[in-house]
């Protein structure tokens, strides 16, 4: 099986962030076989990690033409914020709401 990356390669490093992530270029400095089958290890100037034959990490993963405009358009370390809605919350508001006849027919 071939290597995800060479070598001088550029890709995206991940790093979490009390707001969310920030995703930094980074260009591989070292590439190994990791004891884990299908695994990589890869150094890079922002650090180590470990991939899969995909190229991705928990701190890695390709630098495809999306992040690339990203990462030209906000700058290195842009921030990644979370969009998804803590339902929690309005269940909980939701579930002791008076419907009503909202219902329908019963």
């Amino acid at each position: 099986m071939s290597a995800p990356y060479e070598q001088g390669q550029a890709l995206a490093w991940i790093e979490i962030d009390t707001d969310g992530l920030r995703v930094h270029r980074a260009t591989v400095d070292t590439i190994e076989p990791s004891p884990t089958a299908d695994r990589w290890t890869i150094t890079t100037d922002r650090g180590t990690t470990t991939v899969d034959a995909t190229g991705t990490g928990p701190d890695a993963v390709p630098l495809d033409p999306d992040i690339a405009e990203d990462l030209y358009v906000y700058g290195d370390g842009y921030l990644v914020t979370p969009t998804a809605i803590d339902l929690g919350h309005s269940l909980d508001e939701d579930s002791s709401m008076d419907l009503g006849d909202d219902l329908g027919p019963a």
